[in-house]
């Protein structure tokens, strides 16, 4: 009979032993914070074992042992348990904590870290070549050698050298012919990114960069896997904010020599005092600095807020329209004539939509009249419409033109009047289900935010799952998925509602969130969205939609997803997701606005600067390691790439301050591309010789040192991090592997040896070399095992024939130089006959030198690839 002791550790090795069979996987991983996909099946996973990424591999079976011993399908993994690179020991290459973690979940157990030492090592006796427990718990991880040239071999097959017909997949099936590449992923579902977003009659500003940024390397990344992929820019083209400049076009402006504007009115300068038209005075224009390298400070100015001596008092706007008539608005809208304005640049529309802002908070007469307007907007009024069509294509040829200049292809423009014809099919759909609640003019639905509750590990999830607490959807705080019950969506069978639509606003606003859908004629934000989301999935037959926006949406991202699950909108496998990144901070570290009069960084002004000091920026002195970057035929593109990379390289939820990100130059990026030329420039000849055969043939025979070990493992990992991106959205982590990578392969130990000889390192000789160094072995062995000595000579007479002696191989003496050199064997004992021994030495040293030449080759697909993603200049030196 066994004791209780006796028989938990039965049931806990039983639950092990299932695990290894393959039959008792259940459940996915955590995704997100405590996630790493899809546990591992069976020991089919091992067969694939060189093709995935050791990290993956790992923490499958980190995940599953942990569900096995604790024996909850659904448990969580915290992620500081999960495998890290090692910190302790220099021979192994991995730690993780999990046995410390279990020991503390699990209290009284003693057979913990015997029962997971004994799993790992069943699980992956091909993987792991040694598992050591530290005293403190820390179970330490060495990778057999074996497994990692395998798996580096299949990387630089199926990546580096693939030789098949390669293509992203467009938009709308488009090809690129110029980056044409298939990857080794399988055929993947449409995904939709929505980004960008900004509004029209409006420029834009720096804080639209982040969404941009980040939606289009989410875009690349997501073509990289081989998704159908469509970018949309939801523009802010209709309603209010364009009604309320039509009518200030219309009341206010000389029809007969266009806007109304003072008569010094400069449209090339383009400069506006914005802060008198927001009744502020100010002396001190704001102005951008960058530092050089040299410490000094030089002052670019780029800003359109310096003090002009036009002003134009909104007062006065104000006494015209006090003896204005409904007469008198009919008279002026039929004397108005379109052509007028077809001039009108963006810089004058902003600074209308400025003064109309103002306009319409102090004006009962604006406000009435900008109704009347959008009224007509809504009746595709031609007049009215042209004048519309006008500040789009304003707007648009300014926005495009900075796309153009940040490289940004394939972004569609889809904006709000696209979708207002789908907004009535939402809105029955509501009347089917009685949530439509007309309150004071206004078409409402009531929603009841749901509770959370803290889960295992920390996380959050609703108080009405059943799943133990666990929330299988959760991404982190960054990330907002449909699949998530956020609010309640109260109908009209329900008590409360009927209270409510009695029009008591205290008690409307004490027990729920309030949501407009239609103010008078004009639909608003949220059912244009829940209207998008309806066009997108039936119409663009999108499987997943990504909204890429900041932190301030979360809340209504939260809304307009619980009214679409509610509604049934969403197919079964459908799922949209918000990402919210944190606020783009001014220079005064408070969120910069789009929708006030605030000051705010252009990012047309900002490219003009960089235009400037690329005309006037001479090559600097001081800086051997980044003098390149400041020569004006690179100053532009680093500039460019080095905001980009500033904005996409820190977390999402992560709040930057502007001036940090447009100051200087990045390092890393620099870093990064100065890693890049130095090893373009020692591979030379050798970027394009195929090394595969060897590899994957020879592998087993090379001696890789630990550094190498490292860089390999690093490499290995490309794949996984950036599939890891299309389901938890940390771009961030892409470049903090790429920096990571571009400082190992400095290590590389026979780097200056590849850069002297890289002349004689081409595949075909070093194959014909090996070939000789294989022959001459095999001239000491043919008599041992031939039958007779005439066999024997007859066998090396056939040896000669398929290779020439190694002393009479091409650049022979350069072999007997590198060798001496570096290999420990001396001249002249090569000039004479070698042991076998001596022999297998030097195959070694040469197999050595070409894993070193197939990473560097590897660092350099990897640098361009991550480029192409994150839409960063790749800047080749002279």
């Amino acid at each position: 009979m066994m004791d209780d002791g006796q028989k938990r550790e039965y049931a806990i090795l039983k639950r092990c032993e299932d695990a290894a069979v393959g039959d008792a996987v259940v459940g996915d991983a955590a995704v997100g914070d405590a996630a790493v996909g899809d546990a591992a099946v069976g020991d089919a996973a091992v067969g694939d074992a060189a093709s995935e990424d050791v990290h993956t591999l790992l923490n499958n079976e980190i995940t599953n042992v942990a569900r096995k011993i604790v024996g909850d399908k659904n448990f969580l993994i915290p992620k500081h348990c999960l495998v890290e690179n090692n910190k302790l020991f220099y021979n192994y290459h991995f730690q993780t904590s999990i046995i410390i973690f279990l020991e503390n979940y699990i209290k009284g157990e003693n057979n913990i870290r015997k029962n997971v030492i004994q799993y790992l090592e069943e699980r992956y006796r091909n993987v792991v070549e040694s598992l050591v427990l530290s005293p403190n718990g820390i179970l330490n991880i060495q990778v057999k050698s074996e497994y990692i040239i395998g798996g580096f071999a299949n990387f630089y097959h199926s990546f580096v050298k693939s030789g098949k017909s390669r293509h992203y997949r467009g938009d709308e099936e488009e090809e690129d012919k110029k980056t044409q590449l298939q990857k080794p992923f399988s055929k993947k579902p449409t995904v939709l990114l929505d980004y960008c977003g900004v509004n029209y009659a409006k420029h834009m500003h720096l804080g639209h960069l982040k969404s941009l940024f980040l939606g289009y390397a989410f875009s690349n990344i997501f073509r990289f896997c081989n998704f159908s992929v469509k970018s949309r820019n939801h523009v802010g083209n209709w309603n209010m904010n364009m009604a309320i400049i039509i009518t200030f076009l219309i009341l206010l402006s000389n029809h007969q020599k266009g806007c109304n504007l003072p008569m010094k009115w400069d449209r090339e300068n383009e400069k506006v005092d914005e802060d008198k038209v927001n009744d502020k005075q100010t002396d001190t224009p704001t102005s951008i600095y960058f530092n050089d390298y040299e410490s000094s400070t030089r002052h670019v100015s780029c800003d359109i807020k310096k003090e002009s001596s036009i002003y134009f008092p909104v007062d006065e706007y104000l006494h015209m329209l006090s003896n204005l008539t409904v007469e008198g608005f009919y008279e002026k809208y039929k004397k108005l004539h379109y052509k007028h304005f077809v001039n009108l640049s963006l810089h004058t529309i902003d600074y209308m939509y400025k003064i109309s802002k103002k306009l319409y908070s102090l004006s009962t007469s604006f406000q009435k009249f900008s109704k009347l307007i959008l009224s007509l907007m809504y009746k595709n009024d031609a007049k009215v419409m042209a004048l519309w069509d006008i500040l789009r294509g304003s707007s648009k040829r300014e926005n495009e033109e900075i796309l153009r200049i940040f490289r940004i292809r394939r972004l569609v423009e889809k904006g709000e009047r696209f979708y207002i014809k789908y907004v009535q099919k939402i809105l029955q759909k509501m009347r089917d289900v009685n949530v439509l609640l007309h309150f004071r003019g206004k078409l409402c639905i009531l929603l009841k935010k749901r509770e959370t509750t803290s889960t295992q590990n920390g996380q959050y999830g609703d108080s009405s799952d059943d799943d133990s607490g666990s929330n299988p959807y959760r991404r982190g705080n960054s990330a907002l998925s449909s699949k998530e019950k956020h609010y309640d969506i109260v109908d009209a069978r329900d008590k409360m509602y009927q209270r409510a639509s009695k029009g008591d606003i205290d008690f409307l606003k004490d027990n729920f969130s309030i949501l407009t859908l239609k103010r008078g004629i004009a639909y608003t934000y949220a059912a244009i969205d829940i209207a998008a989301i309806y066009y997108r999935v039936y119409f663009e037959k999108a499987n997943k939609i990504i909204y890429v926006v900041d932190e301030n949406q979360k809340k209504h991202f939260m809304q307009v997803f619980s009214i679409a699950q509610f509604l049934s909108i969403f197919p079964e496998g459908t799922e949209c997701l918000c990402v919210n990144y944190g606020f783009v901070l001014n220079e005064k570290n408070r969120k910069i606005k789009t929708k006030d009069i605030s000051n705010n960084i252009f990012v047309k002004d900002i490219i003009k600067s960089y235009e400037q000091v690329h005309k006037n920026e001479k090559s600097k002195k001081g800086c051997n390691n980044f003098k390149n970057f400041y020569k004006p035929k690179y100053y532009q593109k680093v500039m460019l790439s080095s905001i980009i990379y500033s904005y996409v390289s820190v977390k999402n939820c992560k709040r930057q301050a502007i001036m940090d990100i447009i100051k200087d130059p990045n390092i890393e990026y620099m870093h990064i591309v100065n890693r890049y030329n130095e090893i373009f420039s020692t591979l030379r000849n050798l970027k394009k010789s195929d090394y595969f055969s060897l590899l994957n043939k020879r592998g087993k025979e090379m001696n890789i040192d630990h550094n190498s070990k490292k860089i390999l493992l690093n490499i290995l990992q490309f794949k996984h991090i950036v599939e890891k991106i299309t389901y938890d959205y940390n771009v961030e982590k892409l470049c903090s592997y790429l920096f990571d990578l571009s400082q190992k392969v400095s290590n590389l130990p026979y780097k200056s040896i590849i850069k002297q000889f890289h002349l004689y390192l081409e595949e075909k000789k070093i194959l014909n070399l090996l070939e000789i160094i294989e022959h001459s072995k095999g001239n000491k062995n043919i008599r041992k095992v031939a039958k007779n000595e005439f066999e024997g000579e007859k066998m090396l007479e056939k040896k000669k024939k398929n290779a020439n002696c190694i002393s009479t191989m091409e650049n022979y003496d350069m072999f007997l130089t590198v060798i001496e050199n570096v290999g420990n064997i001396n001249k002249d004992d090569m000039k004479k006959n070698l042991s076998n021994e001596e022999l297998e030495k030097v195959k070694f040293f040469v197999l050595n030198i070409i894993l070193d030449v197939a990473i560097m080759q590897s660092y350099l697909f990897i640098v361009s690839k991550v480029f192409k993603m994150l839409n960063l200049h790749l800047v080749k030196f002279d």
